[in-house]
């Protein structure tokens, strides 16, 4: 069971969410921050679990409700993953039309949870999340927050809810969290060693490499992402410092969606990319070399 493991990485986090079920004072939004950690959504998940459950501590993770919770099987569950790319506005205005409606479990709680809010990428965005936080359509709706970097959110957002700082994942916990999903050891441990600090890029960095996420997305490959990369990214940075801390979030990111599509080839490619760009090789060829070689496997 995962509270197990929690409690074994993350005792403060474990010790402050079993008191809070335990005596009923859970808190309407939480807010789980620090380095990038597999355990993050997992402790969203439990959360849930334990708010909907609402036995007096945490949940048992065993029963069918809870399976259900886990595997996104449950009704007045709402997930939005920013780590598939921008939260839009009409992300948030569907989460706000759901669960402005009656709850359909019987438990009657509703529970949503947003996976990198960082990538709420305008400021009105945030302003209807916020509005959604500060006046929910009812009293049995709870929130789950997951951030990289509380920092950059605005203090309005951070302010309504009880924050729970991780620590940076171990190697092990990485390897582990990679073989779980399905690579083989050599993969894994590739996967494992990849170490992005993203916290130094300002906005305008993170809304252009959400940008080129997108759309290296769309057309991986080929002249599309050779040309897309020379105007809006190769130009703008080819003679500035944050043109490696731009490509180790554009890196991260894209290695992400990787993940989630089992695109290995790709994969491979972007890995032997983040290799070639800690060995200070040109970063015109890089790019090049890149671009050369996602055109080679074609789109997917």
């Amino acid at each position: 069971m995962f509270k197990k493991e929690l409690l074994k990485d993350e005792r403060v986090i474990y010790q402050s969410l079993s008191n809070a079920f335990e005596s009923h004072k859970i808190a309407q939004s939480y807010l789980l921050d620090g380095p990038s950690n597999p355990q993050k959504l997992k402790t969203a998940f439990l959360i849930a679990q334990s708010i909907i459950e609402d036995k007096g501590g945490l949940a048992c993770e065993e029963c069918t409700t809870c399976g259900r919770i886990k595997n996104m099987n449950y009704a007045d569950l709402f997930l939005i993953d920013g780590n598939l790319g921008k939260i839009k506005k009409d992300d948030i205005e569907e989460l706000i039309a759901r669960f402005s409606l009656s709850s359909i479990e019987k438990e009657n709680k509703k529970v949503y949870i947003i996976n990198n809010v960082n990538n709420l990428a305008k400021s009105e965005n945030i302003m209807v999340l916020l509005k959604f936080m500060e006046e929910p359509p009812s009293d049995n709706i709870y929130g789950i927050l997951i951030s990289d970097n509380s920092a950059a959110l605005p203090d309005t957002i951070v302010s309504r809810c009880q924050m729970l700082r991780f620590h940076a994942p171990s190697n092990a916990l990485k390897l582990d969290h990679y073989l779980a999903l399905g690579f083989d050891e050599k993969e894994a441990q590739s996967l494992a060693k990849l170490d992005f600090e993203i916290n130094e890029l300002n906005d305008e960095d993170l809304l252009l490499a959400n940008d080129m996420c997108d759309y290296s997305y769309d057309h991986l490959g080929g002249p599309y992402l050779a040309k897309e990369f020379y105007e809006k990214v190769y130009n703008r940075y080819k003679d500035n410092q944050s043109f490696d801390r731009f490509l180790k979030i554009y890196l991260r990111k894209m290695i992400d969606y990787l993940l989630e599509e089992r695109n290995s080839a790709a994969l491979k490619i972007f890995l032997e990319f983040k290799d070639d760009l800690g060995k200070n090789f040109d970063r015109k060829l890089l790019i090049e070399g890149l671009c050369y070689k996602l055109g080679k496997i074609g789109e997917y």
